[in-house]
């Protein structure tokens, strides 16, 4: 067990369970090697991270890192196949750190008290935000975690960074956690986030970056990212239980897509400060807008129904862009508007504050 605690065991219902881990290893665990090994495969692209304020928002920082790679590169500024300063931002932000991290607790102070139970905290801004990771509000010591906030994590951290991905997640309990599912996700090109038992002690510990499979005999391995050896760690693919080091507890599935756009448009610093199209909707759909800003801090957002032949205006709202640190940089969407069958729309945007490079693009979605 991380620090020398004991997180709650498992029962019937497959409730969230923590991760209790520390910065290095409880127990030293030798990995399964062999020559023997048959239908081996590895994810290739998955970068290695080591243990951040977190083995929770680590493990998932490696998916967001990977995804990074792999045509969603605004994800995190810069080269996100190392662990550099942008990658611990993302991971677990400064303010993260300030709020949540300190003052460090473990089992000898018991759990103190940081920013979320006391109030003042920022504006969450990293995986570990999202996860809750450290929040004594949570239940959670320094750099613990609960199972049911890493899809939070990766989707909340996604849509902060570009609310124009369709983000899926799926977690997977009990019986659901199947070799014939994990081999399908690494065979699809999704990494998974596995809570274990490391210490095989019978209880939740420790988050890992599952990568990779191999079979010897009957016997199925599982490849990882653990968070503290920088290499690829096999362990056996078996649920947690008493001696079963690394056991599985839970998994959580990952995958994002571009959603097709209505109407994109990219103004300059001398061009139009407005942009604007005509929609003809041929089902009832819902549409919203999502602006980054680069630069400008709000806009007008407005649609006319044109369809009897005089303009009626429909919808009118003003956007507040975020902020984030010192980048005039953020994403915001408008309240959704529903667009009728066989209506005209006339869709207008304009800055309020001129474009400076801004980007202003339309979304559908099912009514």
């Amino acid at each position: 067990m991380g620090l020398g605690v004991t997180a709650a065991q498992p029962d019937s219902t497959w409730e969230p369970m923590q991760s209790t881990s520390g910065p290095v290893p409880t127990c030293t665990v030798e990995m399964t090697t062999s020559t023997s090994w048959h239908d081996v495969y590895m994810l290739e692209g998955v970068p290695s991270y080591g243990w951040y304020h977190g083995c929770g928002p680590t493990a998932v920082g490696m998916v967001v890192g990977y995804w990074d790679a792999h045509g969603f590169d605004d994800l995190v500024t810069g080269d996100a196949s190392v662990q550099n300063e942008y990658v611990n931002d993302m991971i677990a932000s400064s303010g993260h750190i300030a709020d949540y991290a300190y003052p460090i607790d473990n089992y000898w102070t018991g759990l103190l008290p940081d920013k979320s139970t006391l109030g003042g905290a920022h504006e969450s801004d990293c995986v570990a935000d999202f996860m809750h990771t450290s929040w004594s509000s949570d239940g959670n010591m320094w750099g613990w975690s609960w199972s049911d906030m890493v899809d939070d994590g990766f989707s909340d951290y996604v849509k902060l960074k570009n609310p124009s991905y369709s983000v899926s997640t799926t977690r997977l309990v009990g019986s659901s956690v199947t070799w014939e599912r994990y081999v399908h996700e690494i065979n699809s090109g999704h990494p998974v986030v596995f809570l274990v038992d490391s210490d095989g002690d019978g209880y939740t510990d420790h988050f890992v970056t599952g990568i990779g499979y191999a079979m010897q005999g009957n016997m199925k391995f599982y490849a990882c990212y653990d968070t503290w050896n920088p290499n690829d760690s096999w362990y056996v693919f078996d649920k947690m239980g008493k001696g079963n080091y690394f056991g599985i507890y839970d998994a959580t599935c990952f995958e994002i897509t571009q959603m097709e756009a209505y109407c994109a448009a990219k103004t300059y610093a001398d061009g139009p400060t407005e942009v604007h199209w005509t929609e003809t909707a041929a089902d009832q759909c819902s549409l919203s807008i999502a602006l980054d800003n680069n630069g400008f801090k709000s806009a007008v957002v407005e649609i006319f129904d044109t369809t009897s032949g005089s303009s009626v205006k429909a919808f009118h709202q003003t956007v507040i862009m975020r902020s984030f640190g010192a980048y005039q940089f953020g994403w915001a969407f408008t309240d959704p508007f529903v667009l009728e069958p066989y209506h005209t729309y006339e869709v207008e945007i304009g800055s309020l504050d001129g474009p400076v490079g801004s980007y202003l693009v339309a979304y559908p979605t099912l009514a």
